[in-house]
């Protein structure tokens, strides 16, 4: 499902709230606690709006910079915090069309979202793990994720069920992304994992190493 269908769907979806005026963080926290859940979900559809907005212009502002100087811009340190903020609220409300939305725009300034990443690839919170997991392979490879890639494998992948993928599709997600971070550590995560018990994982993870000579 790509990014405009889904933000057509999640408008037509709920009602969004009229006033177009952008909240600031700690006005959003505080009517969340004076107003409860309901009202604060209706005021997330209009600060998500606002956001993906704002980080359209961020995008555009630093188009011709490289990803470092706009990663390290003012506009864009301003636009993480608020952008995290957001996610945390979506996360919370367990809104998975809205987290889908939140993370698929990480996708574009992938390594300065590094820990973050990391850590929803082990979040049940939301049903964007396999992007997640694409995102580091191609965008943010790096041996910080090689403890969180054990953590779902060590799971059993229990809370990924709602795929409804087999085992060995879903191991496949993580042996790419390890062989993709390439160090020793990622590689010897597969072949630990290629003599595993569960014969869906082990045959996925056999399969890499034999695919790329490792065995």
């Amino acid at each position: 499902m790509n990014f405009l269908y889904k933000i057509l769907k999640w408008k037509k979806k709920e009602t969004i709230a009229s006033d177009s005026t952008l909240m600031k963080n700690d006005d959003f926290v505080q009517m969340k606690m004076n107003h409860g859940t309901h009202n604060a979900r209706s005021l997330l559809d209009q600060f998500l709006l606002d956001e993906i907005d704002y980080m359209t212009y961020v995008e555009r502002q630093y188009a011709c910079s490289n990803s470092v100087v706009r990663q390290n811009s003012a506009d864009f340190i301003h636009h993480k915090h608020k952008y995290l903020r957001l996610l945390n609220l979506a996360l919370e409300s367990e809104d998975d069309l809205k987290s889908d939305v939140i993370i698929e725009q990480m996708e574009v300034d992938a390594p300065a979202f590094l820990n973050e990443l990391n850590q929803l690839l082990i979040d049940p919170r939301h049903q964007s793990h396999q992007i997640v997991a694409k995102m580091l392979q191609d965008d943010a490879p790096s041996p910080t994720t090689v403890p969180y890639v054990r953590v779902v494998l060590e799971s059993d992948f229990s809370y990924l069920a709602y795929t409804c993928s087999e085992k060995c599709a879903i191991a496949k997600w993580f042996s790419h992304l390890l062989f993709a971070i390439g160090t020793k550590e990622a590689i010897d995560l597969i072949r630990e994992y290629a003599k595993c018990k569960d014969a869906q994982i082990a045959q996925e993870m056999q399969y890499r190493l034999k695919q790329h000579n490792l065995v």
